[in-house]
């Protein structure tokens, strides 16, 4: 069977299945010398939150389909570890998982790494050419890691593998079909690409067949003492973080770094553990948090003025006096971001905090825009709810326990 691409004027050839066969199984041998396999499965990925939990519930629902899926969130907050479990959990777990970063691909090299190329077909180019992720990929997971950094000639030809599920070496001739299942993954917001002209549209929707959002640290603060916990090496730094100051400052920062940023934290612990003079760890634990997280002193007992968060006092001077019945719509919404309810003036209005001051679903309308015009929350532009900002959080955190 012959295809013929008008735009390079190449006839290309589909193939024999004996053909295919051989060379799956010399790519499969390959595959096994080189190591491309999952190592995680969800009982690695730390976090009980509510969040957390249903992020993975929705990921072991995404497992059991052959649909792509694209997963989006910070730097940090295990895009790939969800990737690897995925794949661990579906009936492809078997086979390989081929992962790629477009964001340390150069340009120049993503064509070849993805699609492979025979020899000759460039200088440098080994003798016997080379297989692209794509086929190393074949009858497994591709995961394609910062698929927002991929270049718009790249974006195109991935779209044409996606809907034909066949390759072209470059240099080469022969198509060869390919079967894998599509994980992407982004810290970008593609939508925004999109309206940029960075990120095809229909590429978008290509890759977004399923779609999971994992939450930031900041929005699960609940989880922050279960990951170091499990990242502390021993029983000494265990109890240096569950020092009630320390533990108030590792809770309350925001971990713009998520896990990593994290990690980091958890290591320096770890190495302050050593030390004979608990003091002298506490100071240099102290400075530590002064110069990386930006917390402030590690005082006994700390006001609004001592730690930069707005009290109530300094809210009023401002101009924005806190109320109880804006405290109470605060509460709501940090209640039901952390049961993954989203914080609706419907949501809002049933929740005890709100029928105790007696607030109608338009009485919470008006405050949500004036809590929004303060900085304290965000509200979502279609059905997303309103959620808390860092400065929301730190305030709520003077009133509730």
């Amino acid at each position: 069977e012959m295809d013929v691409d008008k735009s390079q004027n190449k006839a290309f050839t589909l193939l024999p299945l004996s053909t295919l066969k051989k060379r799956e199984g010399m790519v499969r041998k390959k595959l096994r010398a080189t190591g491309f396999t999952a190592k995680y499965t969800f009982d690695d990925i730390l976090g009980s939150s509510t969040l957390m939990e249903r992020s993975k519930k929705l990921a072991k629902v995404y497992a059991k389909t052959e649909f792509p899926v694209l997963i989006t969130g910070e730097s940090g907050t295990g895009k790939e570890l969800f990737a690897q479990s995925i794949h661990n959990m579906s009936s492809r777990r078997e086979s390989n998982f081929v992962a790629i970063n477009f964001a340390a691909l150069p340009e120049t090299l993503a064509e070849s790494e993805l699609f492979g190329y025979m020899e000759g077909a460039f200088t440098g180019a080994l003798k016997n050419g080379k297989a692209g992720m794509f086929e190393l990929a074949h009858q497994g997971t591709i995961f394609l890691d910062e698929i927002g950094d991929a270049s718009l000639p790249v974006q195109a030809k991935l779209l044409r593998v996606l809907e034909e599920k066949e390759v072209v070496r470059v240099g080469g001739t022969d198509v060869i079909p390919v079967d894998v299942r599509i994980i992407c993954a982004t810290n970008k917001d593609l939508q925004a690409a999109i309206r940029e002209g960075t990120f095809r549209e229909d590429l978008y929707y290509r890759i977004k067949v399923l779609n999971l959002r994992l939450q930031p640290l900041r929005e699960r603060p609940e989880d922050i003492m279960e990951i170091i916990s499990h990242l502390l090496e021993s029983q000494q730094a265990k109890a240096l973080a569950n020092l009630p100051n320390i533990r108030d400052k590792l809770i309350s920062y925001t971990w713009p770094g998520n896990a990593r940023e994290l990690r980091t934290a958890a290591e320096y612990m770890n190495m302050l553990s050593s030390l004979s003079d608990r003091e002298e760890a506490l100071d240099m634990l102290n400075v530590y948090f002064e110069n990386n997280l930006q917390t402030g002193p590690l005082a006994e007992t700390e006001s609004p003025a001592q730690t930069g968060k707005p009290g109530r006092e300094e809210a009023a001077v401002k101009g924005d006096y806190i109320g109880p019945d804006l405290i109470a719509i605060l509460e709501a919404i940090f209640r039901l971001q952390n049961q993954g309810v989203t914080a609706g003036r419907n949501s809002i209005c049933k929740t005890q905090s709100a029928q105790a001051l007696q607030l109608t679903e338009s009485k919470i309308k008006s405050r949500l825009k004036k809590l929004e015009a303060m900085g304290y929350i965000t509200v979502g532009k279609t059905k997303q709810g309103a959620l808390l900002t860092d400065r929301g959080y730190q305030l709520l955190k003077q009133f509730i326990q």
